[in-house]
């Protein structure tokens, strides 16, 4: 947890840091899917599966590799202000149970043929 008070119980940290309390281990696995422009600033699309299931854990670890998630208005330090969303979605959530195994697949909603995104790929 970040015990800075203007953070406090909002976000999430890693133990490289002196205020952060309680650090506990995440793994997330990384992959290029594509890059293009927002607004005339590079981003890069990425598939993210976490390892672990941390609060916030993809955002937190965009964060540390100084990539911020394009709207995370929290981890961009209350910079990023110009999107009407978040872009982060799930594509995919598999979920086992003992009565049946659920598997939800979904389309990527962050592309250039919805015109609030402002995409253009590269």
């Amino acid at each position: 947890k970040d015990s800075r008070p203007e953070f406090m119980g909002i976000r999430m940290c890693t133990p490289d840091y002196d205020y952060c309390q309680d650090p506990r281990d995440a793994i997330t696995k990384c992959v290029l899917i594509e890059t293009g422009y927002i607004d005339n600033q590079a981003v890069s699309k990425l598939l993210l599966s976490p390892k672990t299931g941390r609060r916030h854990q993809l955002r937190v670890h965009c964060k540390e590799i100084g990539h911020t998630i394009v709207g995370d208005y929290t981890y961009s330090d209350k910079t990023d202000t110009s999107q009407y969303r978040m872009f982060l979605h799930a594509m995919r959530l598999c979920l086992p149970s003992h009565l049946e195994n659920i598997d939800i697949q979904t389309q990527d909603p962050f592309t250039e043929a919805d015109a609030r995104n402002n995409y253009v790929v590269e």
